[in-house]
Protein backbone atom coordinates (compact mmCIF):
# COMPACT_ATOMS: atom_id res chain seq x y z
CA UNK A 1 0.00 0.00 0.00
CA UNK A 2 2.51 2.61 -1.11
CA UNK A 3 1.92 6.22 -0.08
CA UNK A 4 2.32 7.40 -3.68
CA UNK A 5 -0.83 5.66 -4.88
CA UNK A 6 -3.67 7.96 -5.91
CA UNK A 7 -6.25 8.16 -3.14
CA UNK A 8 -8.99 6.26 -4.97
CA UNK A 9 -6.62 3.41 -5.78
CA UNK A 10 -5.46 3.34 -2.18
CA UNK A 11 -9.00 3.18 -0.82
CA UNK A 12 -10.07 0.53 -3.30
CA UNK A 13 -7.00 -1.51 -2.42
CA UNK A 14 -8.01 -1.42 1.24
CA UNK A 15 -11.55 -2.49 0.48
CA UNK A 16 -10.38 -5.40 -1.64
CA UNK A 17 -8.03 -6.54 1.12
CA UNK A 18 -11.01 -6.48 3.49
CA UNK A 19 -13.02 -8.63 1.09
CA UNK A 20 -15.35 -5.87 -0.11
CA UNK A 21 -15.88 -5.15 -3.81
CA UNK A 22 -15.14 -1.46 -4.45
CA UNK A 23 -17.60 -1.50 -7.33
CA UNK A 24 -20.38 -2.16 -4.81
CA UNK A 25 -19.27 0.60 -2.45
CA UNK A 26 -19.55 4.37 -2.23
CA UNK A 27 -17.03 6.14 -0.02
CA UNK A 28 -17.73 9.44 1.73
CA UNK A 29 -15.10 11.18 3.89
CA UNK A 30 -16.02 11.57 7.56
CA UNK A 31 -14.85 14.97 8.86
CA UNK A 32 -13.54 15.73 12.31
CA UNK A 33 -10.84 13.10 12.77
CA UNK A 34 -7.59 14.45 14.24
CA UNK A 35 -5.01 11.78 13.40
CA UNK A 36 -6.62 9.04 11.32
CA UNK A 37 -8.56 9.45 8.08
CA UNK A 38 -12.10 8.10 8.06
CA UNK A 39 -14.47 7.16 5.27
CA UNK A 40 -18.03 5.90 5.52
CA UNK A 41 -18.47 3.00 3.12
CA UNK A 42 -22.03 2.82 1.83
CA UNK A 43 -22.80 -0.74 0.80
CA UNK A 44 -25.86 -2.90 0.37
CA UNK A 45 -26.04 -5.26 3.31
CA UNK A 46 -24.59 -2.84 5.81
CA UNK A 47 -22.31 0.19 5.87
CA UNK A 48 -18.78 0.26 7.21
CA UNK A 49 -16.11 2.71 8.27
CA UNK A 50 -12.71 2.55 6.61
CA UNK A 51 -10.01 4.05 8.84
CA UNK A 52 -6.58 4.85 7.45
CA UNK A 53 -4.21 4.92 10.41
CA UNK A 54 -2.26 8.13 10.82
CA UNK A 55 1.46 7.93 11.45
CA UNK A 56 1.84 11.09 13.55
CA UNK A 57 0.87 9.25 16.73
CA UNK A 58 3.10 6.21 16.23
CA UNK A 59 5.28 7.34 19.14
CA UNK A 60 2.41 6.62 21.53
CA UNK A 61 0.28 3.96 19.84
CA UNK A 62 0.62 0.20 19.41
CA UNK A 63 -1.71 -0.86 16.62
CA UNK A 64 -1.55 -4.60 17.50
CA UNK A 65 -2.63 -3.74 21.06
CA UNK A 66 -5.40 -1.53 19.72
CA UNK A 67 -6.73 -4.39 17.60
CA UNK A 68 -6.83 -6.65 20.67
CA UNK A 69 -8.63 -4.01 22.71
CA UNK A 70 -11.15 -3.23 19.97
CA UNK A 71 -11.97 -6.91 19.43
CA UNK A 72 -12.44 -7.41 23.18
CA UNK A 73 -14.89 -4.48 23.38
CA UNK A 74 -16.71 -5.64 20.24
CA UNK A 75 -17.04 -9.06 21.85
CA UNK A 76 -19.33 -7.58 24.51
CA UNK A 77 -21.05 -5.31 21.97
CA UNK A 78 -19.40 -2.18 23.35
CA UNK A 79 -17.59 -1.38 20.08
CA UNK A 80 -18.59 -1.74 16.43
CA UNK A 81 -17.63 -5.11 14.96
CA UNK A 82 -14.18 -5.21 13.37
CA UNK A 83 -14.61 -6.55 9.84
CA UNK A 84 -10.93 -6.43 8.92
CA UNK A 85 -7.67 -5.30 10.50
CA UNK A 86 -4.81 -5.05 8.02
CA UNK A 87 -1.88 -7.36 8.82
CA UNK A 88 0.48 -4.38 8.38
CA UNK A 89 -1.72 -2.31 10.75
CA UNK A 90 -2.11 0.49 8.20
CA UNK A 91 -5.92 0.45 8.10
CA UNK A 92 -9.02 -1.24 9.43
CA UNK A 93 -12.65 -1.68 8.39
CA UNK A 94 -15.37 -1.73 11.03
CA UNK A 95 -19.15 -1.84 11.02
CA UNK A 96 -20.80 1.57 10.86
CA UNK A 97 -22.45 2.93 14.01
CA UNK A 98 -24.45 6.14 14.02
CA UNK A 99 -23.45 9.20 15.99
CA UNK A 100 -24.28 9.29 19.68
CA UNK A 101 -27.09 11.65 20.74
CA UNK A 102 -26.10 15.29 21.09
CA UNK A 103 -27.11 15.09 24.74
CA UNK A 104 -25.79 11.86 26.25
CA UNK A 105 -27.57 10.67 29.36
CA UNK A 106 -25.44 9.91 32.39
CA UNK A 107 -26.70 6.41 33.17
CA UNK A 108 -25.99 4.86 29.73
CA UNK A 109 -22.51 6.39 29.81
CA UNK A 110 -21.87 4.96 33.28
CA UNK A 111 -23.00 1.56 32.00
CA UNK A 112 -20.56 1.77 29.07
CA UNK A 113 -17.70 2.73 31.36
CA UNK A 114 -18.42 -0.08 33.82
CA UNK A 115 -18.62 -2.65 31.01
CA UNK A 116 -15.35 -1.51 29.44
CA UNK A 117 -13.54 -1.43 32.76
CA UNK A 118 -14.57 -5.02 33.45
CA UNK A 119 -13.05 -6.38 30.25
CA UNK A 120 -10.57 -9.16 31.07
CA UNK A 121 -8.17 -8.38 28.20
CA UNK A 122 -4.57 -7.99 29.39
CA UNK A 123 -2.66 -4.99 28.03
CA UNK A 124 0.41 -3.07 29.23
CA UNK A 125 -0.14 -0.52 31.99
CA UNK A 126 -0.37 3.13 31.04
CA UNK A 127 0.81 5.47 33.81
CA UNK A 128 -0.06 9.13 33.21
CA UNK A 129 3.19 10.38 34.75
CA UNK A 130 5.25 8.12 32.48
CA UNK A 131 3.29 9.19 29.41
CA UNK A 132 3.82 12.85 30.24
CA UNK A 133 7.56 12.27 30.68
CA UNK A 134 7.79 10.37 27.40
CA UNK A 135 5.87 13.00 25.45
CA UNK A 136 7.90 15.88 26.85
CA UNK A 137 11.21 14.01 26.35
CA UNK A 138 13.07 16.30 28.74
CA UNK A 139 11.48 19.51 27.50
CA UNK A 140 9.93 21.95 29.95
CA UNK A 141 7.72 24.38 28.02
CA UNK A 142 7.28 27.65 29.83
CA UNK A 143 3.49 27.21 30.04
CA UNK A 144 3.86 23.90 31.92
CA UNK A 145 6.75 24.58 34.31
CA UNK A 146 4.46 25.67 37.14
CA UNK A 147 2.55 22.37 36.97
CA UNK A 148 5.35 19.83 36.46
CA UNK A 149 6.06 19.56 40.24
CA UNK A 150 2.39 18.69 40.78
CA UNK A 151 2.55 15.52 38.69
CA UNK A 152 3.85 13.24 41.50
CA UNK A 153 1.34 14.82 43.91
CA UNK A 154 -1.53 14.10 41.55
CA UNK A 155 -0.21 10.59 40.83
CA UNK A 156 -0.16 9.75 44.53
CA UNK A 157 -3.67 11.13 45.03
CA UNK A 158 -4.94 9.04 42.11
CA UNK A 159 -3.38 5.86 43.50
CA UNK A 160 -5.15 6.43 46.81
CA UNK A 161 -8.54 5.98 45.15
CA UNK A 162 -10.35 2.79 46.14
CA UNK A 163 -11.09 2.08 42.47
CA UNK A 164 -8.88 -0.74 41.15
CA UNK A 165 -6.82 -0.44 38.00
CA UNK A 166 -8.54 -2.04 35.03
CA UNK A 167 -8.81 -2.03 31.26
CA UNK A 168 -9.24 1.61 30.20
CA UNK A 169 -9.93 3.30 26.86
CA UNK A 170 -7.90 6.45 27.74
CA UNK A 171 -9.47 8.58 24.97
CA UNK A 172 -13.20 8.55 25.68
CA UNK A 173 -14.43 11.84 24.27
CA UNK A 174 -17.59 12.54 22.27
CA UNK A 175 -15.89 11.85 18.94
CA UNK A 176 -15.15 8.29 20.05
CA UNK A 177 -18.70 7.48 21.16
CA UNK A 178 -21.36 6.04 18.88
CA UNK A 179 -24.74 4.36 19.15
CA UNK A 180 -25.37 0.76 18.14
CA UNK A 181 -28.41 -0.44 16.20
CA UNK A 182 -29.92 -1.60 19.50
CA UNK A 183 -29.53 1.94 20.88
CA UNK A 184 -26.78 1.52 23.47
CA UNK A 185 -23.51 3.41 23.54
CA UNK A 186 -20.36 1.95 21.97
CA UNK A 187 -16.78 3.20 21.86
CA UNK A 188 -14.39 3.64 18.94
CA UNK A 189 -10.66 4.03 18.46
CA UNK A 190 -8.82 2.09 21.14
CA UNK A 191 -5.40 3.52 20.24
CA UNK A 192 -4.50 4.39 23.83
CA UNK A 193 -6.22 1.48 25.56
CA UNK A 194 -4.35 -0.28 28.33
CA UNK A 195 -4.36 -1.07 32.01
CA UNK A 196 -5.01 2.15 33.86
CA UNK A 197 -7.05 4.05 36.39
CA UNK A 198 -10.77 4.33 35.59
CA UNK A 199 -10.95 7.98 36.63
CA UNK A 200 -8.85 8.94 33.60
CA UNK A 201 -11.65 7.62 31.39
CA UNK A 202 -14.24 9.50 33.44
CA UNK A 203 -12.44 12.80 32.85
CA UNK A 204 -12.77 12.42 29.08
CA UNK A 205 -16.32 11.09 29.26
CA UNK A 206 -17.26 13.99 31.52
CA UNK A 207 -17.23 16.28 28.47
CA UNK A 208 -20.25 14.40 27.11
CA UNK A 209 -22.71 14.98 29.95
CA UNK A 210 -24.16 18.13 31.51
CA UNK A 211 -22.47 17.55 34.88
CA UNK A 212 -19.27 15.50 35.13
CA UNK A 213 -19.59 15.29 38.93
CA UNK A 214 -22.92 13.49 38.52
CA UNK A 215 -21.18 11.04 36.17
CA UNK A 216 -18.38 10.54 38.72
CA UNK A 217 -20.80 9.93 41.60
CA UNK A 218 -22.91 7.59 39.51
CA UNK A 219 -19.85 5.59 38.49
CA UNK A 220 -18.57 5.32 42.06
CA UNK A 221 -21.99 4.15 43.19
CA UNK A 222 -22.05 1.43 40.51
CA UNK A 223 -18.59 0.29 41.63
CA UNK A 224 -19.52 0.30 45.32
CA UNK A 225 -17.11 3.11 46.25
CA UNK A 226 -18.09 5.99 48.55
CA UNK A 227 -17.57 9.53 47.23
CA UNK A 228 -15.50 10.75 50.19
CA UNK A 229 -12.69 13.32 50.43
CA UNK A 230 -10.09 10.80 49.28
CA UNK A 231 -12.07 10.08 46.14
CA UNK A 232 -12.65 13.79 45.53
CA UNK A 233 -8.90 14.40 45.65
CA UNK A 234 -8.35 11.50 43.23
CA UNK A 235 -10.97 12.98 40.90
CA UNK A 236 -9.20 16.35 40.89
CA UNK A 237 -5.86 14.62 40.36
CA UNK A 238 -7.24 12.71 37.38
CA UNK A 239 -8.20 16.05 35.80
CA UNK A 240 -4.72 17.46 36.34
CA UNK A 241 -2.98 14.40 34.91
CA UNK A 242 -5.35 14.22 31.94
CA UNK A 243 -4.76 17.88 31.15
CA UNK A 244 -0.99 17.44 31.37
CA UNK A 245 -1.09 14.38 29.12
CA UNK A 246 -3.09 16.35 26.56
CA UNK A 247 -0.67 19.28 26.57
CA UNK A 248 2.44 17.07 26.60
CA UNK A 249 1.04 15.22 23.58
CA UNK A 250 0.58 18.54 21.79
CA UNK A 251 4.17 19.44 22.67
CA UNK A 252 5.38 16.20 21.07
CA UNK A 253 3.52 16.63 17.79
CA UNK A 254 4.47 20.33 17.56
CA UNK A 255 8.21 19.74 17.50
CA UNK A 256 8.74 20.25 21.21
CA UNK A 257 6.90 23.54 21.60
CA UNK A 258 3.55 24.33 23.19
CA UNK A 259 1.81 27.19 21.41
CA UNK A 260 0.86 29.97 23.81
CA UNK A 261 -2.45 30.49 22.04
CA UNK A 262 -4.97 28.06 20.51
CA UNK A 263 -5.00 30.18 17.33
CA UNK A 264 -1.51 28.83 16.58
CA UNK A 265 -2.85 25.28 16.52
CA UNK A 266 -4.74 23.44 13.83
CA UNK A 267 -8.50 23.86 14.44
CA UNK A 268 -8.90 20.23 15.53
CA UNK A 269 -6.52 20.74 18.48
CA UNK A 270 -7.80 24.09 19.74
CA UNK A 271 -10.62 22.81 21.99
CA UNK A 272 -8.21 20.40 23.70
CA UNK A 273 -5.63 23.13 24.33
CA UNK A 274 -8.29 25.43 25.79
CA UNK A 275 -9.79 22.70 27.97
CA UNK A 276 -6.43 21.50 29.32
CA UNK A 277 -5.13 24.99 30.09
CA UNK A 278 -8.43 25.81 31.79
CA UNK A 279 -8.16 22.71 33.99
CA UNK A 280 -4.61 23.58 35.05
CA UNK A 281 -5.55 27.16 35.87
CA UNK A 282 -8.44 25.91 38.02
CA UNK A 283 -6.17 23.47 39.88
CA UNK A 284 -3.28 25.88 40.40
Amino acid sequence: MPDSEPEDALLFHCLRQAGWDPAQCRLVPIPGATVNRLFRVHRRGGDGVLRLHGQVSNFSVSRPQEARAWRAAAGIERAPALIHWAPNHRFCLSAYAKAAPSMIQTEPLVALLVDLHRLPVKLPEIRPEERIERYLAGRQPRELRLFLPLIPVWSLALQRSALPHSFCHHDLHRGNLRQSESGHLVALDFEYAGLGHPLIDLVGAGHCVPDSDVLWRGYLDRRGVRADDRERQAWRAAHGLSAMMTLAWLVRIHAGELPDSPERLAPCWRPWWSWAMGVLRDLA
